[in-house]
Order: structure tokens, then C-alpha cells, then sequence
């Protein structure tokens, strides 16, 4: 029984003028601009983070999350979680538990 509103004058002129702007190359989708800057700063936090400076973190942990490291390293939980994943896949530490993506990890040297 409802169904869609009519427009008011105003808000048909605003739409034609931003469809304008977007065929002429002034005016870009909002939803892309957000996803980048998204991927952007993530990459951003992996680039600070080095494998030294967190094995020198972690060495003296009995076991690691990425909570923890998020913590300890000031970087979204995220990305934490991604780095700890590229350290098991070099080899610096291993998966001693966890489930459904919350892993427990502990260094390697500490794991023999």
C-alpha cells in the first residue's frame, strides 16, 4: 500500500546535479574512497611493525595472542592478527591453540 515518495523539486535538481558532476569525472562514489583509505592504513600499521621489534616483544610472553599484541604494540586487533599469521607462516612461532580464528601462539623456541 505505501510504496515510494515523490521527490521534492529540490531533491530531484540535487540527484541531476551530482549525476552530472559523476559523468564529468568532479564527483566519485563516497564508498570506494572509504574502502582504500581502509586498506591504506592497515598497510600502513604492517609497515611500522618489524620482525625484530616484535620477537623482542613477544620472546619473554609464555603465549601470544593478538589481543595481546594489539596491546603491547598499539596496532588494531586486526592487524595484529595478520601479523602474527605472516610470523607462523615464516616460522617464528607456533599455533599451540585456540578456535575459530582465535589463535594461541607461542615462539618457537619456547614451543620444543
Amino acid at each position: 500500500m505505501g510504496g515510494n515518495k515523490k521527490k521534492t523539486l529540490a531533491a530531484i535538481e540535487k540527484e541531476q546535479m551530482r549525476e552530472e558532476l559523476r559523468k564529468q569525472g568532479l564527483l566519485e562514489k563516497k564508498k570506494k574512497d572509504k574502502a582504500e583509505e581502509r586498506n591504506k592504513s592497515k598497510s600502513e600499521f604492517i609497515m611500522t611493525l618489524s620482525d625484530n621489534d616484535v620477537m623482542r616483544i613477544i620472546k619473554d610472553m609464555p603465549f601470544i595472542t593478538p589481543y595481546q599484541l594489539s596491546k603491547s604494540t598499539g596496532v588494531k586487533v586486526s592487524v595484529a592478527k595478520d601479523f602474527l599469521e605472516q610470523l607462523r607462516e615464516k616460522g617464528y612461532i607456533k599455533i599451540v591453540g585456540g578456535i575459530s580464528g582465535r589463535y594461541i601462539y607461542v615462539p618457537v623456541s619456547a614451543a620444543s
